[in-house]
Order: structure tokens, then sequence, then C-alpha cells
């Protein structure tokens, strides 16, 4: 929640809840890029979301991803993340990206977060 708040870019490859809670708590001028629905549930939020939504599902763009063959992909894997919360982010300096991405490759690893503004 704390990241939210403070992140000027999200990207969010899940929806549902999850996306919902980064959405609600991100500030006005900040920009939130859903690129997939893991979870299987859309991005629902309220009137009060003040960040940019965009969307960018690469099943809108290639047919042969959409339909029943993308929602029989996932259908073990939706299960499975609504028995496991995520946990806490952790966040790195982006010049430390290189130990961010080994962090998102650990299994149970915490979802990496990169603040930018240690580039300014």
């Amino acid at each position: 929640m704390t990241a939210s708040a403070q992140a000027d870019v999200a990207f969010d490859a899940l929806g549902g809840d999850i996306a919902r809670c980064v959405l609600e708590r991100m500030r006005g001028e900040t920009d939130f890029v859903a690129y997939g629905l893991l979870t299987g549930k859309p991005v629902e939020f309220g009137a009060g979301v003040r960040a940019t939504y965009h969307r960018f599902h690469m099943r809108d763009h290639f047919s042969v991803l959409a339909g029943q063959g993308m929602q029989a992909a996932f259908a073990e894997i939706w299960p499975l993340l609504a028995e496991a919360p995520p946990s806490p982010p952790r966040v790195f300096p982006a010049r430390e990206w290189r130990r961010a991405l080994a962090e998102a490759e650990k299994p149970g690893g915490q979802k990496p977060i990169l603040d930018l503004s240690s580039l300014a």
C-alpha cells in the first residue's frame, strides 16, 4: 500500500483485488498499466481513482490468444493464486535492477519495485 501511494508508474499482471488496491492508492498524475489478468478477474475501481489507467493485453492484439484457449491455459493457476496472498514488495534503487530481477525469479521471492527517483 505504501509503495502504491509513492509510485509514479505501476505495471500489473494480476488484475482483480490486487490491481484495485494498487490503483486506488496511487496519486494523481501517475500511470497504472494493466497488462494481464492472471487472477481471471478484471480491474475494477471506484470514482475516486486519480491515476491514469492504461490497458495493454496481448489477447486484445493477437486473436490466437483470445477466447477459451487463454482461459484453459490459466485454469489451473487461478485457484493457486487465490490461495497464495502476495508477499510485501521490496523496493530497489533503479540502478540495482539486476538484483530486482533476481528477486523476481526466486520462488516465493518478494515482488520487486524499482525506485526510479534514484536516477534523478
